[in-house]
């Protein structure tokens, strides 16, 4: 059956769709759902925020829910001052909500117990914010993308490459933005200043939600389901039209991190490349890559659960490219 998926959301390896029906979970990356809405007071438009233990859960009348047991029950949340939630997102404990009436953007840092607001311009109606490091981007109708670099007091439009189109979703992956526009799915490597489509074996392209699972881009579309594509894919087509000029390896994202971080590395070569995980005495305790890519870019995630906190260090090995950096693991 193909219903219009609002939203979709990841929490640990739980997938969530939320739906005009309500909120649906998978066990099983996407290949089967059950219902997951006990308590929410109203399952009309549905649209989720998650991280490994909160989900959020915002509705058309009656506000935002949390979920912490991975979607059995639900609860309010009564600070967010508006009940109309068009879109939410979730960034580490900063939570963005939108109101369906004038697009204006509600934020919390404190996972929504109190909140400020920021429009982007009065002729701009926001549809849903994505957060990369200290960058804000906004998707508005019929206006592209709006980055904000100082928390939403100013913005700029950073549309270079993007149809004037509708963008309602976006997933953010190490240094990569993804954007769901009406027209399909485009990608930035630069922080927005450019984007280029990721568009090959998409046939619905009007793109209501993003979401990044198992190395899988999901794409929820307007009646016309959910559709993945391999993250690696997805980089290496875009990658082929500018091949890196050198080698290098990315500081890992988010850092500090508290269960998944995301390595980047680029290769200008073909090359047998090795990315191992090291604790502080140098002992190699994981290995994350070990194997042959041509050139391009690629995004490797190290999911550290049953690893302690601390300090690890990751290296890259390419050819006779060899480089280090560290990382923390909060716990």
């Amino acid at each position: 059956e193909n219903l219009e998926v609002r939203s979709i959301a990841v929490s640990g390896s739980n997938l969530f769709a939320g739906i005009y029906r309500g909120v649906y979970r998978s066990t099983d990356n996407g290949r089967s759902w059950t219902a997951a809405h006990n308590g929410l007071a109203s399952l009309y438009t549905v649209v989720l925020a998650a991280n490994d233990t909160n989900i959020f859960a915002g509705s058309y009348g009656s506000g935002v829910f949390i979920s912490t047991d991975n979607g059995d029950n639900w609860t309010a949340l009564s600070s967010l001052p508006v009940k109309y939630i068009a879109t939410l997102t979730l960034y580490g404990s900063s939570l963005f909500a939108i109101d369906v009436d004038n697009g204006a953007i509600y934020f919390s840092f404190d996972y929504g117990k109190s909140w400020s607001r920021t429009d982007v311009g009065d002729s701009n109606v926001a549809l849903r914010v994505a957060v990369k490091n200290s960058s804000w981007f906004v998707g508005v109708r019929d206006g592209g993308v709006f980055r904000s670099m100082d928390s939403g007091r100013s913005w700029v439009e950073v549309n270079k490459g993007l149809p004037k189109s509708t963008v309602a979703a976006f997933a953010v992956n190490g240094t990569n933005v993804f954007a769901g526009t009406g027209e399909g799915v485009f990608l930035s490597s630069d922080n927005g200043e450019s984007w280029k489509s990721v568009n090959e074996g998409l046939l619905n392209k009007d793109i209501r939600s993003l979401a990044i699972s198992d190395a899988f881009v999901f794409a929820g579309t307007l009646f016309g389901g959910v559709w993945r594509r391999p993250l690696s894919e997805m980089i290496t087509s875009v990658e082929e039209i500018g091949i890196p000029q050198r080698f290098s390896l990315s500081q890992n994202y988010p850092n500090p991190f508290d269960t998944k971080t995301s390595i980047s590395f680029s290769i200008p070569t073909k090359s047998y490349v090795v990315v191992k995980v090291l604790d502080v005495l140098g002992n190699e305790i994981v290995t994350l890559v070990s194997e042959e890519f041509p050139p391009g870019v690629y995004v490797k995630e190290w999911d550290a659960v049953g690893f302690p906190g601390g300090v690890y260090f990751y290296r890259l090995q390419a050819g006779e490219f060899v480089a280090t950096k560290s990382l923390v693991l909060i716990k």
